[in-house]
Order: C-alpha cells, then structure tokens, then sequence
C-alpha cells in the first residue's frame, strides 16, 4: 500500500537537540532564524510517500519465517516478534530534493546551513516514520492486538542486506528509493523497519 500527500509538521525543539542544543541552552536569534527558515524551505521542497505490507510470520528459534518461505534470520528481531503472528514492513521517504540544496550548501561557503538543513531533514523524516507507526497501531488496534517497537534492517543483529526483501515485498521502488550495491537507501533521508503485531 502506498501513501502520498502526506502533511509534516516538526518541532523546532527537536531540531535543535539533533543539532546538540541542550534544553534551557542560550540560543541566539541568527540562529533560531535560520533553523526556522530551513524548517519552511524543507515543508516546501519534501515529497513526503510510505509504502508498507502486512505479512503473517512464525518464530522458529532465531528464524521468521514469512509469505511463501522467506526467511530472515536475526535473533534480535525474533525476540521482538515472539508474541506477534503479523507484522508490518515499511519504507518511508521525503524525496532526495532537500538532499541536493544540502550538498550544495556544504561545498559552498554555506556548511552551517546545510548541516542545519540535514538536521531538519533528519527530522522530517523521522516524524514521517512515527506516522507510519501511529498508523500501523491503529490498524492493528483493529484486530485488537497493539504493536512493537520499530525495528530496522542494519541494527542489532539484522543484518542490511535483509533489505532486499522487504523493498521487493513493499514496492519501495515504486515511490521512488532504491537501493544500492550495499544495500543502503537512496534518497538517503529513508528509514525502513518492521513492526510486529502483538495481541492484547
């Protein structure tokens, strides 16, 4: 299933904690203006898409086991899904328009915008992926179960090149990521994961 047209809004707080900001720090007005002004380019210049599919699985030991036989390996991801029998994969983007102007402000003489512009970034599409999730429990409320934590390829001992199967399961291409020879997403502002299914 795919999503489009979606609206994100950001906190600055929260941008400033990703650009190392401690709460209650001093911060000075240039630059409160200019995180301001990144926020509204950003809104303006993403293309905010998901994709997810909900697949039934089961735990053998380190194994899930999933559709027609595919199996991904991760003891960490096993004990996270223990108490599930589906589970949601997701990929979710805002488009690899931001990333251009970023790159363009750091080989010019504008690194302190770009690094402010790829925090904003950063966050866009993280409030992007809680969408997803927010999503994904009410669809699993439904079927009166609630969901895990997200839990993505590269972390734990998940190994990346999971990847490969759930973009082919997802569609991913089909809203514009891909991936490359090592298995990492482009546009890089991507995140994918899985979120199990637990009954109440």
């Amino acid at each position: 299933m795919i999503v489009k047209n979606i609206r994100l809004d950001i906190d600055t707080e929260r941008v400033l904690f990703r650009l190392g900001y401690k709460r209650g720090k001093p911060l000075d007005e240039k630059t409160l203006d200019k995180i301001k002004s990144a926020i509204e380019y950003a809104r303006v210049h993403i293309e905010p898409a998901y994709t997810y599919r909900e697949v039934e699985l089961f735990i053998a030991g380190e194994r899930i086991i999933i559709e027609k036989g595919e199996t991904i390996i991760s003891k960490n991801l096993a004990d996270l899904l223990r108490n599930s029998r589906i589970m949601t994969l997701f990929f979710a983007t805002i488009g690899g328009s931001l990333e251009e102007e970023i790159k363009k402000n750091m080989k010019g003489n504008n690194e302190v915008d770009g690094v402010i512009l790829d925090a904003v970034g950063s966050e866009y599409v993280e409030r992007l992926a809680e969408i997803v999730e927010r999503n994904t429990a009410v669809r699993a409320g439904m079927d009166s179960c609630g969901i895990t934590r997200r839990f993505s390829p590269g972390y734990g001992d998940l190994a990346l090149s999971n990847q490969e199967l759930f973009f082919t399961l997802t569609d991913a291409g089909k809203i514009g990521i891909r991936l490359t020879d090592s298995m990492i997403m482009l546009p890089e502002k991507t995140v994918s994961a899985v979120i199990g299914w637990e009954k109440k």
